[in-house]
């Protein structure tokens, strides 16, 4: 699978449901999904590449290998010892070791993967299934934010009060405008900063009372 897209936008987190889903199935022995990012399976030795890129597939073997970052993977970016990862690549995914035992998904920005797999007509023929997934909406965003502060013990009681509603979606807008916005990543950092004031200001309250 392809998982194309911007960060923050859920392509690790469906990963990872995609291998509790192709286990249920019984299309994967395991759930089991081994993370990493395209720049780990380099080693800035020649040969040495390859050899860690199969180490990784067998390392995912009948579960899931998800590659983040995996632009990388083309030489022009991510440097000439890519060219071996996607040799390795290729080659596993047609030997018997990992035909059929190991589902490999790579996740990237739209336009740079696209031009990622033009480096190799056999990466591209091979990742055929393409998820594309969009950027939050400001109503996500406010969605993501209440669960997430829920999840933290911190609901917001603010459901008769249509006013403070709007103020929390008017930030949400704000936030989606903003430059190279972060999508789940920034909304949790949103849920961070509000969990550190929340957490100051009852600090100081006990703090009063107590004097």
């Amino acid at each position: 699978y392809l998982f194309l897209g911007n960060p923050g936008t859920g392509k690790t987190t469906v990963a990872r449901r995609m291998g509790t889903m192709y286990k249920a199935l019984g299309l994967l022995p395991d759930d089991t999904v081994v993370d990493c990012a395209a720049s780990d399976l380099i080693t800035g030795y020649t040969g040495q590449a390859g050899k860690k890129t199969k180490e990784m597939l067998q390392k995912a073997r009948g579960g899931v290998l998800f590659i983040d970052e995996a632009y990388q993977l083309d030489p022009s970016r991510g440097g000439s010892y890519m060219a071996e990862v996607v040799d390795e690549l290729v080659k596993g995914l047609t030997s018997p070791e990992f035909q059929g035992k190991i589902l490999v998904i790579l996740a990237g920005y739209d336009q740079d993967m696209v031009r990622m797999l033009g480096t190799n007509p056999g990466l591209k023929s091979r990742f055929t299934e393409r998820v594309h997934f969009q950027n939050l909406t400001p109503t996500a965003v406010v969605e993501l934010l209440l669960a997430c502060l829920k999840r933290r013990k911190m609901e917001l009681a603010f459901a008769a009060d249509l006013d403070c509603g709007q103020k929390l979606l008017s930030m949400a807008v704000q936030l989606v405008n903003s430059n190279e916005f972060g999508n789940g990543r920034d909304v949790n950092t949103w849920v961070d900063m509000t969990y550190r004031e929340v957490a100051n200001r009852s600090a100081s309250l006990r703090r009063v009372k107590g004097g």
